[in-house]
């Protein structure tokens, strides 16, 4: 488990994206791979960089699952907008 999100719920959009990175990159000793990315996280803002890290993951056969309508306004919400 990767957290990107410190005590008070914030983060950075470069955090998030190094997570991903990592998590895609990631091998266990025994070859195993990450499987699903859940991230239940979102703001107003998106980024390249954040966009392709989840089209890399999915690409690379990983489920990405984003939180949508955490906020409770009607607006787009990154990354779950891509999701």
């Amino acid at each position: 488990m990767l957290k990107v999100l410190g005590g008070d719920g914030g983060g950075s959009l470069q955090g998030i994206t190094e997570a991903i990175h990592y998590a895609i990159d990631w091998k266990g000793a025994q070859g195993e791979k990450v499987r699903i990315i859940s991230m239940s996280l979102g703001g107003p803002q998106g980024s390249e960089q954040l966009h392709d890290a989840i089209i890399r993951a999915a690409n690379s056969g990983i489920l990405v699952v984003c939180a949508a309508g955490n906020t409770g306004i009607q607006e787009e919400q990154f990354p779950g907008h891509w999701c």
